[in-house]
């Protein structure tokens, strides 16, 4: 049995390391399942081969674009540089960005491990244990100082608010924690894995994260499931901007059609960046609803083609290209009446009218045909709305 020890369950590090684990660990040949407790978790021993083979495998899905988009390391490509880099033996001068690091570098790391029988090991002592000084195993083999890119928690913005006030080490002990090779390439691992949307506005450039919520992700979890669940939403909301936070909760329950509600969890982070520092503005932004996992599941058995053309719509919804034609204003509305029937604030025949509206009760033909919902798609979207909020009703 392997201990992989993360740590506490409200930083940023936690989510970054717990989400690329959870990720490379689903290329493994090891039990369907693996225990998630909130500060580690086990899973049975692979071979040198079989980890070297599921890290080429989610790197090859990452460069792919599979996931989500490269993030920037910014200041912290300095650190790297004069620690990993130099461990390696690459020239001080050498650029550094995410792919060179993962794809160049640590996958040649690993490859080299593995032919010496020593890949498993290492990997598992570096993730053995988390201290007041970091990763500290970890950090024997080359340490690398704590990365503002996996620590924004930890700048004033989320203090001062009182996010996380006794639940993590204080800054000044955060600051001196060390990383190493496998934690510090995980971590961005799961950056890369994660990062969907950038706004840029002038100086002002905001981040957005998708990660498995860790509140709830907990027990005897079917790790390839929930890494697929993970793909399909980023897949979806990747490279669009996040102007509808309801919207982006339709489609998440949307793309995980009948798997258990545990690995439906999801949550998005939010991140100020500026200059040589990196603020979490906002944590965790909860991505899910069993009301509306139901409405999809039940959507999804009653007409393919409805579930289909209502993904489409909710697409269209945050796709600013569409804004000339008016439709992602009219998407937007539409999401926005669908989630709130399903939650029972208004009645599920307001939504069949507010569709109408928008489709075939006027002659605008070319938003009718963009937002591409019939009267048919219409019923079945109207009858998925009754028996989500039947069931939610009896507790089913």
């Amino acid at each position: 049995m392997a201990f992989f020890v993360f740590p506490p369950s409200s930083t940023f590090l936690h989510r970054a390391l717990k989400t690329a684990t959870i990720l490379i660990l689903s290329h493994t040949p090891i039990s369907p399942q693996i225990d998630i407790k909130e500060d580690r978790i086990e899973a049975e021993d692979v071979t040198d081969q079989q980890l070297q083979r599921a890290v080429h495998e989610f790197v090859k899905e990452l460069i792919e674009g599979q996931y989500g988009l490269r993030p920037l390391l910014r200041a912290d490509a300095q650190r790297i540089r004069g620690s990993i880099y130099r461990y390696w033996g690459k020239s001080s001068e050498e650029r550094v960005n995410v792919q060179n690091l993962i794809a160049s570098g640590y996958l040649n790391y690993i490859d080299r491990l593995a032919d010496e029988g020593r890949l498993v090991k290492e990997v598992y002592r570096a993730f053995s244990e988390f201290s007041e000084r970091g990763y500290e195993r970890d950090a024997e083999i080359v340490a690398v100082p704590m990365l503002n890119k996996l620590a924004p928690e930890f700048m004033e913005s989320v203090r001062i608010l009182g996010g996380v006030y006794g639940s993590v080490p204080s800054r000044s002990k955060f600051s001196t924690m060390r990383l190493g090779i496998h934690t510090t390439c995980w971590g961005i691992m799961g950056l890369w894995a994660s990062l969907f949307y950038v706004y840029r506005r002038e100086r002002s450039v905001v981040e957005y994260y998708l990660f498995p919520n860790p509140d709830t992700l907990k027990g005897l979890i079917a790790h390839p499931i929930l890494a697929e669940n993970h793909k399909k939403i980023i897949e979806t909301l990747r490279g669009r901007a996040l102007t509808n936070f309801w919207v982006a909760l339709l489609l998440t329950s949307l793309r995980t059609i009948d798997t258990p509600s545990i690995i439906r969890r999801f949550e998005i982070a939010t991140l100020s960046i500026g200059g040589q520092r990196e603020d979490i503005a906002q944590q965790s932004a909860p991505l899910f609803s069993e009301a509306l996992a139901l409405f999809a599941d039940n959507l999804h058995e009653r007409s393919v083609k409805a579930w289909n053309s209502l993904i489409n719509l909710a697409r269209r919804a945050l796709s600013a290209r569409m804004e000339e034609l008016g439709v992602a204003e009219a998407a937007m509305e539409i999401c926005r009446q669908i989630v709130l029937a399903v939650d029972g604030v208004i009645a599920p025949e307001e939504v069949a009218y507010h569709i109408a509206r928008f489709t075939y009760l006027q002659s605008n033909i070319a938003l009718e045909k963009a937002i591409g919902l019939s009267p048919r798609d219409v019923e079945h979207i109207i009858q998925a709305i009754k028996v989500a909020r039947e069931k939610t009703e009896r507790g089913s």
